[in-house]
């Protein structure tokens, strides 16, 4: 299974329909950045679209931590 984010502006303040981009770091988190932090025994992907380092999206994945990569998501 993949994720797909596609359909969503990954930076709305850019006039182009941008991409989201999956990073390693937990501790920068801006627009069009997706990352991943394990919680509780579930994983949690955030989803940043405005820059403000709050998530704009959460999906949690139950069950054991999941080590995911790009290729899991359809940017």
């Amino acid at each position: 299974d993949r994720i797909d984010l596609s359909p969503i502006d990954a930076n709305p303040g850019t006039a182009a329909d941008d991409a989201f981009v999956v990073v390693a770091s937990h501790t920068v988190c801006n627009a069009g950045e997706i990352d991943q932090v394990d919680a509780d025994g579930e994983t949690l992907i955030r989803v940043f679209v405005d820059g403000d380092a709050t998530a704009d999206l959460v999906v949690r994945l139950a069950g054991a931590p999941l080590t995911l990569a790009g290729t899991d998501f359809i940017l």
